[in-house]
């Protein structure tokens, strides 16, 4: 009984795995731009509407459940216009699961993204930034320092 499980079990996760990276393949086919040696965990859910303006540089990471949107509907019933707007993840950024990341943003290069953040604004090299809405509270280098620090004095 165990092994059928764990057989259906990978059955599953192949399925749903090769759906995601077809749907991600069909997001590329309608202009999203990706980098070189990109990782995208699955269920990240990209603009479907206007995934020509999104842009992911070389080597990012996107964890789980993270949305990326480009246009917002909110003045739609006031003014009868959807705000669209570029975003742009350059290289080396990692967002966390279930970040949002809304139109007219720019992260990085080498920007990170706590779980959960919602960012509402661009953000500059290196930054960290966490809650909602997303605010800085570190640089990458300083993290890098205290990591540095710790490993050393847990050897």
């Amino acid at each position: 009984m165990r092994f059928l499980l764990r057989c259906v079990a990978v059955i599953v996760s192949e399925t749903l795995f090769r759906a995601d990276r077809y749907r991600l393949s069909r997001l590329m086919g309608r202009g999203l731009k990706i980098g070189r040696n990109v990782y995208i965990m699955e269920n990240v859910m990209f603009d479907y509407g206007y995934p020509y303006l999104i842009e992911i540089g070389d080597h990012c990471r996107i964890s789980r459940e993270v949305r990326i949107l480009a246009h917002d509907a909110t003045p739609f019933r006031d003014l009868g216009v959807t705000r669209l707007a570029p975003v742009r993840i350059l290289e080396g950024t990692f967002i966390a699961e279930r970040a949002v990341i809304l139109p007219g943003v720019t992260l990085g290069p080498r920007a990170m993204v706590a779980a959960g953040a919602v960012v509402n604004r661009s953000f500059p090299e290196g930054a960290m930034v966490a809650g909602n809405p997303a605010r800085m509270y570190a640089s990458f280098d300083d993290y890098l320092d205290r990591v540095r620090a710790d490993a050393r004095t847990t050897v």
